[in-house]
């Protein structure tokens, strides 16, 4: 049929009712004959379809390495990206298909070409734990380090994952463990945030900072409070994690909050044990004017707010209570 068509002179360049072209329905197909037959036809490997989709990138997609190599016999672009910035590498990275990704790179694909939001293909591998795709990429010589726009890299999306081996593969290969996001957040506060503990300890195993802290202010015993995971708490104040590291920029409710008081107002007893033991300052005020006490009251903490009553020091801050609590 196809043979038929070209030979009564059709286009072969034709979008259909889905906004494809020909070559791009067989191409998705499968359909390597019908392929080969409308390439020699002199159809466009290169023509999009509607929504931006290419021959190579759905093919890279699909992991079809057949319809690759003949794509590529027929030159088609390595690097033409879809509408939202997705190179047939990319493509391949998130789909994590490493046979895919060497073909490409061997035939000369960039190895660092980021979509429309800086995403990379070794950031795409990294948080899928791929350390197949991660190691071939490696060897075309991929930044290990370039972040996404948001300044997300690679190291970061396997420590939020949890991705232990692929923790330890990108800082063999130079992997910022201090490297930050444009909020100021490290692989390790990414990792706390997610409540990966492994993930914290490995990091601290190989220099991650535990005081670091990001540009609100935000420290790594804030955000392992926020997930009220005791074990996380406990690793941190081991590594030395500031135990009254404040937030720094925010509103009133938020300016002053310490992990004492994010403990307080969640109900988690046993972290408020831990930071207290640790020298948590239970006298501690948000700009606001509010303490660990008076936000455990708030929530309805009864036992918290026991453990607190005996200590004078929050007895005292209880008697200079704000009017209203807006947090």
């Amino acid at each position: 049929m196809v043979d038929l068509l070209i030979e009564a002179g059709s286009r072969t360049d034709l979008y259909a009712h889905n906004g494809a072209t020909v070559l791009l329905g067989a191409v998705e197909q499968g359909y390597t004959p019908v392929v080969r037959r409308l390439l020699e036809a002199e159809a466009d490997p290169d023509r999009s379809s509607s929504s931006g989709a290419t021959a190579l990138s759905v093919a890279a997609w699909k992991g079809d390495l057949q319809m690759i190599d003949l794509l590529l016999q027929f030159e088609a672009d390595l690097d033409l990206r879809t509408t939202n910035g997705f190179t047939p590498l990319l493509a391949a990275a998130q789909q994590q298909q490493t046979a895919v990704v060497d073909l490409l790179l061997e035939a000369g694909a960039n190895p660092n070409r980021a979509n429309e939001v800086g995403g990379t293909a070794i950031g795409y591998a990294a948080f899928h734990g791929d350390l197949p795709t991660i190691q071939t990429l490696i060897k075309y010589k991929a930044d290990p380090n370039k972040p996404a726009h948001d300044g997300f890299t690679p190291l970061m999306a396997a420590a939020s994952k949890g991705h232990l081996h692929t923790i330890h593969m990108l800082v063999g290969n130079q992997g910022d463990v201090q490297a930050r996001t444009n909020g100021g957040f490290t692989p390790l506060l990414i990792a706390i945030q997610e409540g990966q503990t492994d993930a914290v300890d490995v990091l601290l195993s190989i220099g991650a900072d535990v005081r670091a802290r990001s540009e609100l202010g935000v420290g790594s015993l804030l955000l392992a409070a926020l997930t009220g995971k005791d074990d996380l708490v406990t690793l941190l104040l081991k590594a030395g994690a500031d135990v009254n590291a404040a937030i720094v920029l925010g509103t009133d409710e938020e300016i002053g909050s310490t992990p004492l008081m994010i403990a307080s107002r969640e109900g988690y007893m046993s972290i408020v044990h831990a930071l207290l033991e640790s020298g948590a300052h239970v006298h501690a005020r948000t700009q606001a004017g509010f303490t660990a006490l008076m936000l455990a009251e708030e929530n309805g903490h009864e036992a918290i707010v026991q453990v607190f009553q005996s200590n004078d020091q929050a007895q005292m801050d209880k008697r200079h209570r704000p009017v209203e609590l807006g947090i």
